[in-house]
């Protein structure tokens, strides 16, 4: 059960990674540029003009959330390291594999609630932002 919890929390990390990532891949396409080039006066092309972001303290949080997000990352693949290394020199000790994966589950468990976290933030600061 721990091991489909675990391969079940790995595959919703590397989703939602995907899944974030993707913004920045589209937000560097503009399927629209051409026509806006030849009418920049359509109103399709007044409604794709980025907004310009001046607002210091929206700036400060994105920062924010990413210096934590890349701590939490980094705590994460240490604790993974620390668990496998458990994993490696416990011999058969129950009471040390049993430690590995709790340790290995909660380091886990932190990266998915860092990501989604990380995600609904942004969401909601990009929909702040724009209305």
């Amino acid at each position: 059960m721990l091991k489909s919890f675990i391969i079940s929390a790995i595959a919703i990390v590397l989703v939602l990674c995907f899944l974030s990532s993707t913004q920045h891949i589209f937000a560097a396409y503009d399927p629209f540029k051409k026509v806006c080039n030849s009418t920049p006066n359509s109103t399709v092309c007044q409604d794709t003009e980025p907004v310009p972001t001046n607002d210091p303290v929206i700036t400060l949080i994105k920062a924010a959330v990413e210096v934590i997000s890349y701590l939490t990352g980094a705590a994460a693949v240490i604790l993974i390291v620390i668990s496998g290394i458990k994993f490696a020199t416990s011999g058969g000790d129950s009471n040390a594999v049993s430690s590995a994966k709790g340790t290995l589950t909660y380091a886990l468990v932190g990266l998915l609630i860092t990501v989604v976290a990380q995600l609904l933030i942004v969401f909601v600061l990009n929909y702040i932002q724009v209305s």
